[in-house]
């Protein structure tokens, strides 16, 4: 079980999961408890003789919290730049080593950007749109979910944007979804859009970066976060 904010708010996810869904008898001998980096990584990954890479770089998927396979992403940047950097006895300066930052946001992560930004739109509904969801397959496609593993991205052609938009008219034809939860969807990917193309912006050298990351703040304030999310449902 993965949850925000803390331990304890895991078991008592579970516990609502246990209620909702029936379980097979069953013991439970072993808890194990530990946490994954689930937020967005920091503006820069590098500095004099330095690059932080996987947990520590916060890369995990934004649809899953797995970390593994997309760092090597990242690792791979790196480990091309840092040769290259270090060269004829070198010292891999920040700015020698920048070029790790520019290759990386520009692309995975602009598309994890996009994806976390839109999850966090995706997931403000009430337990019973949620259900609508999954039945509908509207937020969790299993086919989209196969894609995103497979290529750490989401990109739909215009044929699946138009069945997730019949989708969702149709939840709201039957009430099935309320208006406020589709406007803040399309708030939420309007804004995940914003991130990407502002991502794929990413500065080539570390003087045009304090101007990059003042934008940045301001669309990440604008998504907000899974647990501003958790924290207004439960209040």
């Amino acid at each position: 079980m993965g949850a925000n904010l803390s331990y304890e708010y895991a078991e008592e996810c579970f516990q609502k999961f246990a209620k909702a869904v029936p379980l097979p008898e069953h013991t439970i001998e072993k808890i194990e408890k530990g946490v994954t980096p689930y937020r967005r990584p920091p503006y820069s990954f590098v500095g004099d003789g330095f690059v932080a890479l996987g947990d520590s770089a916060c890369i995990t998927k934004p649809f899953s919290g797995e970390g593994i396979a997309c760092t090597w992403i990242l690792c791979d940047i790196a480990a091309k730049v840092a040769a290259a950097a270090m060269q004829n006895g070198n010292y891999p300066t920040k700015q020698r080593l920048w070029d790790i930052n520019t290759q990386y946001m520009r692309s995975q992560g602009a598309d994890f950007a996009n994806l976390l930004a839109t999850l966090i739109g995706a997931v403000d509904c009430t337990a019973e749109e949620n259900e609508y969801e999954f039945k509908k397959d509207i937020v969790f496609n299993s086919e989209d979910m196969s894609k995103m593993n497979r290529e750490f991205a989401a990109k739909l052609s215009t044929p699946e944007i138009l069945r997730l938009v019949s989708k969702i008219a149709g939840g709201l034809l039957t009430a099935n979804i309320r208006f406020k939860t589709v406007k803040a969807l399309l708030k939420a990917v309007m804004t995940a859009g914003a991130l990407e193309k502002h991502y794929k912006a990413y500065p080539e050298s570390p003087e045009g970066f304090d101007k990059w990351v003042t934008k940045s703040d301001k669309l990440w304030k604008k998504a907000g976060t899974m647990a501003d999310r958790i924290t207004k449902t439960r209040e």
